[in-house]
């Protein structure tokens, strides 16, 4: 694969819709901790204009750990490996708390 269309790639992933990435997937398993996703190796092939059998099956399975997050209705599923951001709101909560507390 070129690094144009390596470039092209990057770039169209990062503009690309939920809908879009989630075209890519052939397959999605939830198991308890774990999320499996297949992507479709002919959408991919097509997308980088290259030969389906010149992708490397074992690439095309991504495999994450995960927890999932309760806060009141909220749901948050949280992967293993990506580092978690601040959340906002829940430092506003407890700065409230500690202040009513006082």
């Amino acid at each position: 694969m070129s690094s144009h269309s390596s470039d092209s790639t990057t770039e169209w992933l990062g503009s690309a819709s939920q809908k879009q990435l989630l075209q890519l997937a052939s397959n999605i398993t939830i198991k308890p901790g774990q999320l499996t996703v297949r992507v479709d190796g002919t959408e991919i092939a097509e997308m980088l204009t290259i030969d389906p059998d010149a992708l490397n099956e074992e690439a095309l399975c991504i495999t994450s750990v995960f927890q999932i997050r309760k806060r009141g209705v909220e749901t948050k599923l949280i992967l293993a490996d990506l580092p978690s951001g601040q959340d906002d709101k829940l430092i506003r909560n407890i700065a409230k708390a500690h202040s009513w507390f006082k």
